[in-house]
C-alpha cells in the first residue's frame, strides 16, 4: 500500500525532480507525511535512484 502512495506522490510531485536537490525535497516532503513516514521516504528514494544513507539521514530529519 505504502509503495502504490509513494508512485501517486511522485507522479505529483515530479516536477521538483528537475531542480537541485529536488529529489532529497521530495524525500523529506513525504517522510513529513504521517501514514508514510521513514518506510515511504525510503521507498521514494529508492524510486528515485538515491544513495541509501544520505537518503535515511534525510527522511530521518
Amino acid at each position: 500500500m505504502s509503495e502504490k502512495l509513494v508512485n501517486a506522490i511522485l507522479g505529483v510531485f515530479g516536477g521538483l525532480t528537475a531542480i537541485a536537490y529536488g529529489k532529497e525535497i521530495l524525500v523529506f516532503i513525504i517522510s513529513l507525511m504521517p501514514i508514510l513516514e521513514l518506510r515511504g521516504g525510503l521507498i521514494a528514494a529508492a524510486l528515485l535512484g538515491l544513495d541509501p544513507i544520505p537518503s535515511y539521514i534525510i527522511s530521518i530529519i
